[in-house]
C-alpha cells in the first residue's frame, strides 16, 4: 500500500512540474508577442509633460499671460506617443475660484482618418483657486500607419468667468449656478474663451 502511495505522489509531482513548465512557456510566448507589438514604439509623453510644466510655470511667473500651450509644434515619426499641455492661470479680477476646461478641434489634416481619435485629455471642468494655475496634458498616440504630413489642432481654454474677467463687483451670475461650462460651449469664438485667444498646435509626422 505504501508503494502505491509513493507512485501516486511521483505522478502528481511530475504532473505539477509539467503544468509549471507549460505555464512558463505560455508566459514567454505572451511576452514575446507583446514586445513584437510595441517594437519601435516611442513614448515621449512623460518627458514632454515635465518640460511643459516648467515652461508654463515660467510663462505665468514672468508675464501677465493667463493661458498658453507647450509645445506649439512637434515633429515625430509614426508609432509615437507625445503630449502637448495647456496651462491656465486664474487671474480673474474678482479674486474668486473659477472653473476651467480645455477643448480641442481639428483644423486640418492629411488623409481620410480623423486624427482626433489619437487624442486623450481630461474633458471635465476643473476648479482653480485665485492666482493659481492648472495644467491639462493632451496625449497624442500616433499609430504606425499614420499618414505623413502636417496636422493642426486648435486648443481652447474656457471658463464660466466670462469677459471682462469677472471684474470686482460684477453682478453676473456664475455659469456654475445655471448651466455648467461644457465642451459644447467651449469653442474658439465663444464668450467663454479664457486668455487672449485659442492656441494652435502643429503636429508634423515624417
Amino acid at each position: 500500500m505504501a508503494r502505491r502511495y509513493s507512485i501516486g505522489a511521483i505522478d502528481l509531482s511530475l504532473g505539477f512540474v509539467v503544468t509549471i513548465v507549460f505555464a512558463v512557456v505560455l508566459l514567454s510566448l505572451a511576452v514575446m508577442w507583446i514586445q513584437s507589438m510595441f517594437a519601435g514604439f516611442t513614448d515621449l509623453s512623460d518627458q514632454l509633460k515635465q518640460e511643459s510644466s516648467l515652461k508654463l510655470e515660467e510663462t505665468f511667473q514672468e508675464s501677465d499671460q493667463n493661458y498658453d500651450i507647450w509645445p506649439n509644434r512637434y515633429e515625430v515619426k509614426p508609432n509615437t506617443r507625445l503630449a502637448v499641455t495647456a496651462g491656465i492661470k486664474n487671474n480673474a479680477m474678482d479674486g474668486k475660484r473659477h472653473t476651467f476646461l480645455v477643448s480641442v478641434k481639428k483644423i486640418s489634416a492629411p488623409g481620410t482618418i480623423d486624427p482626433m481619435i489619437w487624442l486623450d485629455w481630461a474633458k471635465e471642468s476643473k476648479t482653480v483657486n485665485p492666482n493659481e494655475n492648472t495644467k491639462i496634458p493632451i496625449q497624442i498616440t500616433i499609430p504606425s500607419g499614420a499618414v505623413t504630413g502636417t496636422y493642426i489642432f486648435r486648443i481652447t481654454a474656457c471658463s464660466e468667468c466670462k469677459e471682462p474677467r469677472c471684474p470686482t463687483g460684477s453682478l453676473t451670475t456664475p455659469i456654475t449656478q445655471a448651466t455648467p461650462i461644457t465642451q459644447a460651449l467651449c469653442t474658439p469664438d465663444s464668450s467663454y474663451v479664457w486668455g487672449a485667444a485659442s492656441e494652435d498646435f502643429m503636429l508634423i509626422i515624417i
